[in-house]
């Protein structure tokens, strides 16, 4: 189960996202995005057919922030 930064609590919770779909996002993503600074990017489609995108610190292995696509 990965770290969450309050930060990605706080998006997630005012953009109506799971954990659940945050972790099967980081699972099964069918996109993934490393760009400058170490933040890597997971995006993918959930059930209902919305994409999500997670952003995670690489180095301390955190989830920095939670968005729909």
């Amino acid at each position: 189960m990965p770290q969450y930064s309050q930060h990605a609590l706080d998006r997630m919770s005012q953009r109506g996202i799971r954990k659940a779909w945050v972790e099967s996002c980081l699972k099964n993503a069918e996109v993934v995005v490393e760009p400058a600074k170490g933040l890597r990017q997971f995006m993918t489609t959930i059930a209902d057919g919305r994409r999500i995108k997670v952003v995670v610190d690489a180095d301390k292995d955190i989830v920095v922030t939670v968005m729909w696509q």
